[in-house]
């Protein structure tokens, strides 16, 4: 499955990012402190407040939201805070072949969705690495599949996604004649 990409991304101004470990934290009567989580990364969520949409967004933003039937399926932002990952080595085995393959890593260390359209993969032994030629990768997963052998590679720019749900449903007022604003809230999911 291909997930779809929101109509605007990275998502524009007005958005309210909230970060989540599920910690799980306790202050005892001796005023120790425990905290933990069992997460290796953090999920974001989303709270989208977009005003003054005109009538050609507002169209596009709630037919994306109906082609998804609202909270049920999956698709892809750019997260405005946090979409591009620069001079990143790739944590792959010396002289990966044909059919081997490895998933793209962002300089924090998380697996990430690319971006296919912009992105500069380098083999540093025989340079540019080209889409279709060296390598494919799937835009659901992140995981690079080689069709030629690379000593190993190293990203000098990527844009890359993140994969997602609508949390809440879709809420929109009409503030003016053909203005609208538009309520929402979006949640990462592991990709």
């Amino acid at each position: 499955m291909t997930y779809s990409i929101f109509p605007t991304s990275p998502i524009w101004a007005d958005i309210t990012r909230v970060v989540d470990w599920n910690e799980s934290t306790a202050r005892y009567d001796s005023g120790a402190f425990q905290g933990s989580t069992n997460w290796s990364r953090p999920l974001h969520t989303y709270n989208i407040n977009g005003s003054n949409f005109e009538r050609p967004t507002q169209n596009s933003l709630y037919a994306f939201i109906n082609s998804l039937q609202g909270m049920t399926t999956p698709f892809r932002i750019k997260d405005p805070y946090d979409y591009i990952a620069n001079a990143v080595i790739q944590p792959t085995s010396t002289n990966m072949g044909v059919g081997s393959g490895f998933r793209i890593i962002n300089d924090k260390g998380w697996h990430v969705l690319p971006d296919n359209t912009n992105h500069i993969f380098v083999d540093p032994g025989s340079g540019t690495l080209v889409e279709s030629t060296h390598y494919v990768f799937s835009l659901d997963n992140g995981f690079i599949e080689l069709l030629a052998p690379v000593s190993s590679v190293w990203i000098s720019s990527m844009q890359y996604f993140r994969k997602v749900h609508f949390a809440s449903t879709y809420r929109e007022v009409s503030t003016i004649w053909e203005n609208f604003s538009a309520g929402f809230i979006i949640e990462e999911i592991v990709p």
